[in-house]
């Protein structure tokens, strides 16, 4: 495990939330309207060893982050971008998704609702080894 100090954590954080806000704003071709693809930023998170969990608290909301505290980071997804995520996360585990859903896929568990209704959203923790 690595320890860093809160402050070079909080640094940490700042960059790699620039960093993802920068590489997400991406040009759209002239006269095409391109969705633009929130995955990969998703799996940056998972992919970072200093992050335990990240929530999705619905469309539109904030993403929260636990590291050593929990922060709130300036990423935001809608209500497509949200389900495409839950669906390509169901895929990869092969599995179907329907409403509430628990997938465990590999060493991270993915829980969480999916309804246009109430407002789809997820939690995604990794496990302690």
């Amino acid at each position: 495990m690595i320890n860093n100090t809160p402050q070079e954590s909080n640094k940490f954080l700042e960059e790699f939330t620039k960093e993802i806000l920068i590489n997400s704003i991406k040009p759209k071709p002239a006269g095409e309207e391109k969705e633009i693809d929130r995955f990969p930023e998703i799996e940056n998170l998972i992919n970072n060893p200093e992050i335990q969990a990240i929530e999705c608290p619905g469309p539109d909301r904030f993403l929260i982050i636990k590291t050593n505290k929990i922060s709130p980071i300036n990423l935001s997804l809608s209500e497509e971008e949200i389900e495409g995520i839950i669906k390509r996360l169901a895929e990869q585990a092969g599995i179907e998704v329907k409403d509430l859903f628990d997938i465990n896929l590999n060493e991270i568990r993915i829980s969480g609702l999916l309804s246009k209704h109430a407002g789809s959203r997820f939690l995604i923790i990794k496990s302690l080894n």
